[in-house]
């Protein structure tokens, strides 16, 4: 089982490879990095902090309201280790990794573990909404270049069920975690929406900077059925943390706006890997400055 789940994530490298041998110009490819504005970059960069400061900081709000100790520079650094992992694996990689680590020393393991969940549950819920909306915006445009067919529907429908057997299987499984999970979301849904709102609108606003940096002129609308595509996609854990499986999708939704596939995959690199580890970096050395900070008052 170990070596069948490595291999399946081996399969999005493995479409990378193909995308960019047998599609990509090398050399486009770095010019439309090397043509990409540095202060638009500067500006997406910032933004994408900001979101990931926000994600952390709603953590933090939550295990303060449930009285877990932690101080918020330990946070996110353990934050910055594992969304570095979820970089090299996947999500559900890095969320255990965040959760097991503060687990150590912490009698309330369960609640840590709701609240880690339910984060996650908000953002997937948060980008499913966008993309089904954009998706909804977009419907005659790509009604136009995907066509669908009865095997296709049949299989989605199957998709559906099995998840749906999979779900009412587990929650008898594990009802007591259910219940505790579901009393973390009543208590702190207001908060959570807030927080949310913030986390993606700068999600949003980091989007549209990655695309000026590249030149790219694409309605605010399509660019984010993109990258919400390419953010669902992330989660599914055929890949490491979506290479090749994003791009594709990327390419894909571009060439329908008539964008090149080496800027397409350009957008995806700077979206998903280099503006998220830059933003990171910086997370992670301003959380070792807050931490000698706080040990010199005692915090």
């Amino acid at each position: 089982m170990g070596l069948l789940k490595k291999i399946v994530h081996l399969i999005g490298p493995a479409i990378l490879v193909f995308i960019i041998v047998k599609f990509i110009d090398t050399r486009m490819l770095l010019e439309a990095f090397r043509k990409a504005s540095f202060q638009y970059l500067m500006v997406s960069s910032i933004f994408t902090v900001a979101m990931h400061a926000g994600k952390i900081y709603r953590i933090y709000y939550l295990f303060k309201k449930d009285q877990i100790i932690i101080r918020i520079s330990d946070l996110t650094k353990i934050y910055v280790y594992s969304t570095f992992l979820g970089q090299t694996s996947n999500i559900i990689v890095s969320d255990i990794t965040s959760a097991g680590i503060l687990m150590v020393h912490e009698e309330k393991k369960q609640k840590i573990a709701s609240i880690f969940i339910l984060n996650r549950i908000a953002d997937l819920f948060i980008i499913l909404i966008l993309f089904c909306t954009f998706l909804f915006i977009h419907r005659s445009l790509l009604q136009t270049n995907i066509h669908w067919d009865y095997l296709k529907m049949t299989l989605i429908l199957c998709a559906l069920g099995a998840f749906i057997i999979a779900g009412l299987y587990l929650r008898s499984k594990i009802d007591v975690f259910v219940r505790d999970l579901l009393q973390t979301a009543r208590n702190y849904f207001v908060a959570i929406v807030l927080f949310s709102i913030l986390i993606y609108s700068c999600y949003g606003v980091s989007a549209i900077y990655d695309a000026k940096a590249l030149g790219l002129s694409l309605s605010v609308s399509f660019l984010l059925l993109s990258y919400t595509t390419g953010s669902l996609i992330t989660v599914l854990p055929i890949s490491i943390s979506g290479i090749g499986t994003r791009d594709l999708s990327f390419i894909f939704l571009m060439k329908i706006a008539e964008i090149p596939s080496e800027k397409a995959l350009a957008l995806s690199s700077i979206g998903f890997i280099f503006i998220p580890c830059i933003s990171l970096f910086v997370l992670y050395v301003a959380a070792l400055i807050g931490a000698i900070y706080e040990d010199r008052h005692n915090y």
